[in-house]
């Protein structure tokens, strides 16, 4: 696809293409198309705009029609009247940070909300020095899109939007000629454009006033039409200073002159108002001379004028100096001192400006950037196509293999099934029994323990006392509930209560209840009880050999917890799981002797007695 630069200005639109090659660039096209002058006739502005634009947007047409341009890319360029320039310092700091800070700044700077503009900025970086110069460069979001789209053509893509006076710095600056004390002076048709080359770094102004004052001036004075007065201007348009040769001195070309003259007067007053601006912030800097172009610099006795009035020496540059041209291009003459700005434009879409600022709003930009990928999209997806495509006999294959380890596995999962459905048949007559084991290994490993604590009971128990049963309590905590009988005193039970909680089976040892009952009398000789409730546990002492003396009988409960040794053992012996099960299993109460054994027992003391 061919590059393009493309600038559009106000009375014509200038193209040209440039070429890389061994001995540096080649211009390979280079046209210039006249925009129609006569919409400068209409007196209202709403229709003076709208027949400019539709001139333009013929000239375009035209230019692209008489190139043969089917299908292009271009790089194009604002006019400075329209962008908002400034030139700030800022301390010298990282890429990174500067950026943070240039937006900071550009906030700050431009006179509209951020979201209503397309900026872009440069940083001049020079090593001996303690800040850098930066260029902030901003436009109206409306202004450039209108822009864009009276120049839209379905033959040319626009990929870059540049700043006019941003390409006529990148075009001289190209040559390596004008690096220090040079100011540029681009008059063109509608605006001029004021740039200061100051070493590594540089300062532009826009002023609006150029050629099209130069032509309504004359206009005005001579009563012609606007398209009359601009060919007055540019076949007799001269400036009489001092004596020149060559030049006739008629009464019309001295009129001519006063005309032209006062409108440069009042250009030339801006000019000097932008020399000492930039002099007020660079005290240091020496301009040596004036380079004029654009289309007015080609008025007859200009640069003299310039040079008197400026005192500076004035050069007209050469365009084409050391560069290769094309043989197509035919009418070099025309072209010269008219195309520099495109020419700088045709240098940025080779990368090849020292500055590249793009104005093109970023919705623009991403649509370019995935429309360039959109060939690399569809490749990779063809590719990826093709690559399925081939890869489908092995994945038909994989697919049969798959399938037959399925079948297989379908198989064995049946066959599992069919086992588990027998194995949990099993588990569930299995069950009742485990819990039944369970359970009696719980009860079998309790049992040793048990005997412990009746033997420690045993050891403890004094000699007048019997104990009647014993209940266990597993829940909050392990401990027993002894009760029992003596025919001693209540302090025999006290005692009894000490002995037991100085053991090291139990702690916290309390009576619960002592208290005495009433004795009963029996006949030894006959081994009945007269009157007495059925085994109620009894005390005889032989007395007459006939009747028993009567004597009371103390009956005591004691509660008793275990010390933390035989709770934890109690504990890990009976799970908390398993302590309502264990507790069901064993009974509450558990008889120290059979029934009737108590009063056997208390007969045989007594005879022993």
């Amino acid at each position: 696809m061919k590059l393009l630069g493309l600038d559009v200005g106000a009375s014509a639109v200038k193209l040209v293409e440039l070429k890389k090659t061994k001995k540096g660039l080649c211009l390979t096209r280079a046209r210039i198309v006249e925009i129609d002058t006569s919409a400068y006739n209409y007196t209202k502005e709403v229709e003076r705009e709208e027949m400019l634009r539709e001139a333009t947007r013929n000239a375009i047409e035209t230019v692209l029609k008489e190139e043969k341009i089917k299908k292009a890319s271009i790089c194009t360029g604002i006019s400075g009247h329209s962008l908002f320039i400034r030139f700030m310092k800022l301390p010298r700091v990282a890429e990174r940070k500067a950026d943070q800070i240039v937006r900071y700044e550009a906030q700050q700077q431009v006179p509209f909300p951020i979201d209503e503009v397309v900026w872009g900025y440069h940083i001049f970086r020079e090593m001996d020095t303690p800040e850098v110069d930066v260029s902030l460069i901003a436009v109206k979001k409306d202004i450039v899109e209108g822009f864009i789209n009276n120049i839209k053509d379905e033959n040319i893509t626009i990929e870059v939007v540049d700043a006019t006076p941003i390409s006529m710095y990148n075009f001289l600056m190209f040559h390596n000629k004008y690096e220090k004390g040079t100011m540029v002076l681009d008059i063109g048709a509608a605006t001029t454009n004021v740039i200061i080359i100051d070493g590594s770094k540089m300062w532009t102004r826009s002023i609006p006033l150029a050629g099209n004052d130069v032509t309504e001036a004359i206009a005005h004075e001579f009563e012609l039409k606007f398209s009359e007065a601009e060919e007055a201007k540019k076949k007799e348009g001269v400036l009489l200073i001092g004596e020149k040769s060559g030049i006739e001195v008629t009464e019309r070309a001295q009129k001519l002159s006063r005309t032209i003259s006062s409108v440069l007067a009042d250009l030339l007053t801006e000019i000097s108002r932008s020399i000492g601006f930039y002099k007020s912030q660079s005290p240091d800097v020496v301009l040596e001379r004036i380079i004029l172009t654009g289309g007015t610099s080609k008025l007859n006795n200009i640069d003299a004028f310039f040079e008197n009035n400026l005192d500076m020496k004035v050069e007209k540059i050469s365009v084409l100096e050391g560069m290769e041209i094309s043989p197509r291009i035919q009418d070099v003459g025309d072209i010269e001192n008219r195309i520099e700005v495109a020419m700088g434009l045709g240098l940025r879409c080779l990368s090849a400006g020292k500055i590249a600022i793009n104005l093109l709003p970023q919705e623009e930009q991403k649509r370019l950037a995935f429309n360039k990928k959109k060939g690399y999209i569809f490749l990779s997806c063809l590719i990826s196509i093709l690559i399925l495509l081939s890869l489908r006999p092995f994945i038909l294959e994989s697919n049969r293999v798959d399938e037959i380890k399925l079948s297989s596995l379908k198989a064995q999962l049946h066959e599992y099934e069919d086992y588990k459905m027998r194995t949990d048949k099993l588990k569930s007559e299995l069950k009742p029994l485990q819990d039944r084991f369970a359970l009696m290994d719980t009860i079998m490993a309790g049992k040793a323990f048990w005997l412990y604590t009746l033997s420690e009971l045993s050891h403890v128990l004094y000699p007048n006392m019997w104990l009647t049963s014993i209940t266990p309590q597993f829940i909050p905590a392990p401990l027993l509930k002894i009760d029992g009988k003596t025919d001693g005193e209540f302090k025999d039970v006290e005692a009894f209560q000490k002995t037991l909680d100085s053991s090291p089976y139990f702690t916290n040892v309390v009576i619960l209840k002592a208290e005495k009952i009433k004795a009963r009398t029996e006949d030894i000789r006959t081994g009945t009880r007269g009157g007495a409730v059925p085994y109620q546990p009894i005390d005889t002492r032989i007395t007459t050999g006939i009747e028993t003396e009567k004597k009371d009988i103390i009956e005591f409960t004691i509660e008793a917890k275990f010390e933390k040794e035989q709770a934890d053992e109690v504990t890990a012996l009976i799970p908390p799981e398993a302590a309502e099960a264990v507790a069901a299993a064993t009974p509450r109460t558990m008889p120290m002797m059979p029934p009737g054994m108590e009063e056997d027992l208390m007969r045989r003391r007594e005879r022993r007695r």
